[in-house]
């Protein structure tokens, strides 16, 4: 999924099924235009998507290192699930 201002891309998001549940992989923006709401739209993108074909619920993997990204998911209504040595897995029921 990509976010574009005009024909510039200025963000993606990757997502994939993994044991039968969808998670998402990357999320990037450009440093320009981060904070702007383009990562919110993105996941929002994806849950979308994924709800469409009768998925219940969405995961993400974050480094413990990326605090900004963890507090961003948590509040878009993620919970933790789990942790292992370096990261985070959270879930959203879609």
């Amino acid at each position: 999924m990509g976010a574009y201002k005009g024909t510039e891309l200025i963000g993606f998001l990757i997502s994939f099924i993994s044991q039968s549940k969808p998670y998402i992989s990357v999320i990037a923006v450009q440093p320009e235009h981060q904070r702007n709401g383009v990562g919110i739209q993105l996941i929002d993108e994806a849950i979308k998507y994924w709800s469409n074909i009768d998925h219940k619920s969405i995961r993400i993997h974050v480094s413990f290192e990326r605090k900004n990204a963890f507090e961003l998911y948590r509040k878009i209504g993620f919970e933790v699930l789990g942790r292992d040595e370096d990261s985070y897995e959270l879930s959203l029921t879609i």
